[in-house]
Order: structure tokens, then sequence, then C-alpha cells
């Protein structure tokens, strides 16, 4: 057997008064919620005693499994009462009051202690099923007497009420010894005598015994579930419950998203988010494997990160966890995602639905899939951006007064801008990031678009960026360079098959460490400064080509660039 107890009272659900029985009127607005009546009116009580209406507790959403055998309701008072004792006890079915009385010769306790009615198999004279008991008109009214004479001091006070259900969990379909889920470690076989500990045996199964907390866990996570104990294979665990490990990482279906491509998940998406960041100031969302379609943006509050299924890639990109995104469209300045201070997100690829394909010449515009801030008066902190794969975005990632950012192993081929970063002013990175050629091949229509128009990587004022492994295919310029307070230090860059693998329009201290820059156009340099170049730019051990296969390192109206190692 299996109980559940809830509790009206104690900033639970309100007490109400019910006029059915009795004289008396419960005083149920007490802002402590302990509802009271006096019993001491003046003059000859009838027949011997003063009657109080009922006092109605329900409304306590009980969580039966469906299916369930109720066998018993028992309730307990903690209430004080001075010369009284019961008038009728009564439950309520659907709000409608069923069933015996369950009304008993005891007085009231005085001082304050526990009075009780029913017991585990009591069923209080009617039949009820798990949507009886978990529906919102399920639950008990209580009416006192007054037991003396005129005169005599009498009043009743309730400080909070039990409720009690036993049932049985349903059975069918079981076998007595079924096989238990990994999430239960089952020690069985002989000892081993050089540890002192029981052997493991290959099977993990449910004893008879403990198939009704099995069956609760499958039926009802949050009582079964801290039931069963969870041990994970290993030397020096700490045996826990299963439902504390479930709440170590809450999962995204806990808030109803389906994950299933079609149903719009935006909704159950931000409440989760909402929850964990109000109930625990932050944390991690788990999103299961699926394919999540949102509509509008989601914001993804103060340290909280949303974690996908970890692996992503070009292939089969529906392998991966993932969004499918109708956010943003013709709104430029929109974001998808918008991420605040010390969030992250990780684990995940962005398709857009009503994109182009890549035989069509022109995009559609859309926002930004993930942005920060957008003034400088909102700072967006040590925001943690992993494993995300861009397959057919317009525009990818906005980072705007985003210090110490840290944005790694990013992937896929944004049509407009891949990674623009400005007003990020302590310092920050980016490492492991390739735009290139995986949604529109140099055979494509639209790859002529992102060749004329698209740029990889887009910074502007950030005083200490550091950038490691950093690739661009394809595009019109691979790296756009614009702020006369840029700091920047590039190891490792790798840009092909573009007009200007590096566009200098402004900048203040940029050194950049090896690397391969190869322009698409003849005659055009691996690195073009379209103005007077007025800061320090440093370049170590990088190799320059133009189309043709000519060298062709700077382009530089006029200032000077220390050039060391370089071919």
């Amino acid at each position: 057997m299996a109980t559940q107890t809830k509790r009206h009272g104690i900033y639970g659900p309100s007490y109400a008064d019910d006029a059915s029985v009795g004289t008396e009127s419960w005083d149920v607005d007490d802002p402590e919620n302990n509802p009271f009546v006096d019993l001491d009116e003046s003059g000859v009580p009838p027949p011997g005693r003063n009657v109080s209406h009922y006092l109605v507790c329900v409304g306590l959403e009980f969580e039966i499994p469906t299916g369930a055998t109720i066998r018993g309701i028992a309730v307990t008072a903690n209430c004080r009462g001075y010369y009284c004792k019961d008038n009728s006890i009564r439950v309520y079915k659907a709000s409608t009051l069923v069933g015996s009385d369950a009304a008993n010769a005891d007085w009231w306790p005085s001082p304050v202690s526990d009075k009780s009615w029913g017991a585990g198999t009591d069923l209080w004279g009617t039949g009820w099923t798990a949507a009886d008991i978990n529906g919102s008109g399920f639950g008990v009214a209580i009416s006192a007497a007054r037991q003396d004479g005129p005169g005599t001091f009498s009043t009743v006070e309730v400080f909070y009420v039990d409720i009690t259900v036993t049932y049985d969990l349903p059975i069918s379909g079981m076998g007595a010894t079924p096989v238990f889920p990994a999430l239960l470690r089952s020690r069985q076989g002989t000892p081993d005598d050089s540890t002192g500990r029981e052997a493991e045996g290959d099977a993990r199964k449910v004893q008879y015994q403990k198939l009704p907390y099995y069956l609760a866990y499958q039926n009802h996570r949050k009582q079964g579930a801290a039931l069963i104990g969870y041990c994970p294979k290993g030397d020096a665990v700490v045996g826990r419950t299963v439902r504390e490990r479930l709440d170590e990482f809450p999962s995204v279906k806990d808030w109803g998203a389906e994950g299933d491509g079609s149903t719009d998940d935006t909704a159950a998406i931000q409440a989760a988010i909402d929850a964990v960041y109000s109930g625990w100031g932050g944390g991690t969302i788990v999103f299961p494997h699926g394919q999540y379609k949102v509509s509008s943006t989601i914001t993804v509050r103060d340290y909280v990160r949303l974690q996908g299924g970890g692996a992503v890639g070009a292939g089969d990109y529906s392998r991966s966890c993932g969004f499918r995104v109708y956010t943003g469209r013709a709104a430029a300045n929109t974001y998808a995602f918008n991420v605040k201070a010390g969030a992250g997100m990780a684990g995940f690829h962005f398709w857009y639905p009503e994109q182009v394909t890549n035989s069509q010449a022109t995009p559609t515009v859309y926002g930004w899939t993930i942005g920060t801030s957008t003034t400088t008066a909102d700072i967006r902190d040590a925001v943690d951006l992993h494993d995300l794969f861009f397959l057919n975005a317009y525009a990818a990632i906005r980072l705007y007064n985003c210090p110490r950012f840290i944005v790694e192993h990013i992937y896929g081929q944004p049509f407009s801008v891949g990674i623009y970063a400005d007003y990020c002013l302590y310092p920050c990175t980016l490492r492991d990031v390739r735009f290139d050629t995986w949604y529109a091949a140099s055979t494509d229509t639209l790859y002529a678009w992102i060749h004329t128009n698209g740029r990889a990587f887009d910074i502007r004022q950030a005083q200490g960026l550091f950038g490691y492994n950093l690739q661009a295919n394809g595009y019109k310029e691979g790296f756009y360079l614009n702020h006369a307070n840029l700091r920047v230090d590039l190891f490792g860059v790798d840009v092909q098959a573009s007009t200007y693998p590096f566009h200098i329009q402004a900048c203040d201290d940029v050194a950049v460490h090896g690397g391969l820059l190869t322009s698409g156009e003849a005659g055009i340099a691996g690195i073009t400064c379209a103005n007077p170049l007025t800061g320090y730019l440093g370049l170590f051990g990088l190799r320059c080509f133009d189309q043709g296969g000519d060298t062709a390192l700077l382009t530089n109206t006029s200032g000077t660039a220390e050039i060391v190692g370089c071919a």
C-alpha cells in the first residue's frame, strides 16, 4: 500500500464556510488562515448546545496514480475547543457532501492538540476513484457544537487539517519481478571475500517486496522516486534517492515541452527557465533529444544554462538536439534567444524551416539567433555558448556589452553575419569557431549572395579579445575589424575563398599569430586596410595568397605594421 497526505491551512488553500448545518459562522478571513467560531452566544442554546456551520477544507491537489484502489481516508485536525464536541464530520466528493458521518463523542482538545476521524481502512460509506481524490472538490467538512448551558465560554479554532489517503498502486500488466530501470542498482549474489561487500548480479530486478515502490516511481515521480534508491556503479559512491537524482537537472519536458518539431514549445521552455531562475536562482535545464519549435523570443535568464544533446554536426543534424526557429522573420534587430548575464547554451543546432533553400538567390531576413544586450547600461557579463551549430541562420550570434564571454565550438553557415562583438570591455574568448559552406556550396545559387554580402566575424569595440582556431570560408569578409579601441589577439586563423580575408577599418592593438589567408579575388591581399592605419598591427607567421596563388600579404594606405615570418 501507499499513502499521500495533504495539508489544508498554514498558507495552504483558503477555508470556506458552509451554512447547510448549524447557526454560527466560521471566521475564515484570519490572516494566518486559522479559522475560528464562537459558540457562546447569550441566551438559551437550541436543545442544550450551539452549533457551528461546516468548515470547508477542499482544493488539496492530491496526485493519486490513475487506476489506484482507494483503501481509506483519515482526517486529523490540529485544533482546540472549549466545552465542545463534534456535531458533524463529513467528506466532500466533487464539492458534494457524501457518505457517512464520522462525528464521535470525544471532547475537542484544550490546549491545542490533534483530533482525528476515519482511518486507513475507512471509506466513509462511499466508493472512491483516484479521480475523485485528485479533484478540486475533494475534502472534509467539520462542524462543532457547544455542550454546556448559557454563559459558558466556548470557542473552536482550527490551525490546520491533514487528510491522508491510503491506496493500492495499479499492478496490471506487471510480473512479480520486472526488470528494473538502470536508475536503481540492485546488489545480488554472494559476498565478495576481498571487499566484504555483496557481489553484483548481472540483472537489475525488483524483488517482490519492492514492487510497490517501483510502480510508484513509474506512476508518480514525486512520491515514487523518493522511495527508490539510486546508487551508480563504482567505488565510494554515495547512495541517494531517484528523486534527489532527478531534481539535480530539471528537464524542459517537466514543464510540458514536446520536442516533436511541430508543437510550439516556446511557452514551455520559457516557463522552465523562469521556474529554475525564481526557484533556485539559476541552474541547468536539460533538453532531451528532440526538435523544439520556438516562435517568439525566449529569454535565458541570469545564471540559467540550457543543455542540449552535446554533439552537433553538419551531417544529419536531426540526430542532435535542436531548435526549429520561426522567430524574427523580417525583423533584423530581434533575438530568438535573449541571453542574460551568466547564462549559457550548449549542445544545440538551429534550423529555420521557412528560410530559403540553397538553390535560391536571396535569403529571407531574420533577426539574430542568439543575442545579448542592446544598450550600454545593460551588462551581460560571462555569457557562455558552447557546441552550437547554425545550419541556415541569417545572423547567428550578437555579443554586445558582454564582457568576459566564452564562445567555443561554434559551427555553421550563417548567411549575413556569424559572430558580432561590440562594447565588450573586458577579456573575452573565441575558440574553435568555423563558418563554412555546409548549407550552400560554391556551386549553389545562394552561395553567391553569401560571398557578396556575408561577414563571418564582425569585431568592433573589444578590449582584450582572444581568438583561437577561427575559420571562415566563402564570405565577402572573413574578419571585419572596425574600432579605434579594438584590442585583439588571434592565434591560428584560416580564411579561404573570401574577397577580404581581413578587412580593417580601424584598430588600436591587433596581433595575428599564424594562419592562412586566401582571397577569393585576384590581386586582393590577405589583409586590407581601408583607412590609414593609426594603431598597432602585428602579423606573425602568416601565409597570404590571392585567387591566382600569388603572394599578397597587406594592402595599406598609410601607417606601419610589424611583420615577422610571413610569406
